[in-house]
């Protein structure tokens, strides 16, 4: 069984996030989580419930946040084989949801897994339609694979976009693949697809 690590990017997280947090404490093997947070400059009980947790929680200046640098930041300051990436409004539908991720990698050339979202009932329809057509709102298993540089340069722009489709807002990533790709790297947006692009052209 590897060792597994939980990060979260955190900011003024409130009561859902700990809905979040209790719905993590619930999963099969929790316990043995590793915890880490980067949280922004909070100014509710964020801290207070990711500490509650047992997260370990380092604080930037909101400032300072950066979606692809603060995750790289999280990931090297775990020390699991696999880092799960979640962010502080995804709360896990049901006790399946870590076994689930993590079986993932018992296929050594998995770089990266993500979940199956699911729109809240208050959901703005319109949003909600587009998690349905999203890639991580597929009812069916999605694989990515791995392809050359001119492979995927022949690829149509939304066969590009379906082909390294990542999504870490409940995902993870095996840790040698983030090195060996050089992690998300400086990204205001976009982090996740931009990280798949990296993984898929270098065999993961």
């Amino acid at each position: 069984m590897p060792k597994l690590s939980l990060a979260i990017p955190t900011w003024n997280g409130g009561a859902l996030l700990g809905e979040v947090l209790a719905a993590i404490d619930r999963q099969p093997g929790a316990a043995a989580l590793e915890r880490v947070a980067i949280d922004s400059g909070s100014r509710d009980d964020t801290v207070a419930r990711l500490q509650q947790h047992g997260f370990t929680v380092e604080t930037i200046e909101q400032k300072d946040f950066d979606h692809g640098l603060t995750r790289d930041a999280l990931v090297a300051r775990c020390s699991g084989d696999i880092v799960i990436l979640l962010t502080q409004d995804a709360i896990p539908a049901d006790e399946a949801w870590l076994p689930a991720l993590i079986a993932s990698y018992d296929d050594p050339g998995v770089g990266a897994a993500y979940c199956k979202q699911l729109p809240r009932p208050d959901c703005n329809p319109f949003i909600a339609r587009r998690l349905r057509e999203w890639t991580a709102g597929k009812d069916q298993p999605v694989t990515q694979a791995a392809c050359s540089r001119p492979e995927f340069d022949a690829l149509e722009p939304m066969q590009r976009l379906q082909r390294c489709a990542y999504d870490n807002v409940a995902g993870s990533v095996r840790r040698s693949a983030h090195a060996a790709v050089g992690g998300f790297g400086r990204r205001p947006f976009g982090e996740d697809v931009a990280f798949g692009r990296k993984l898929i052209l270098s065999g993961w």
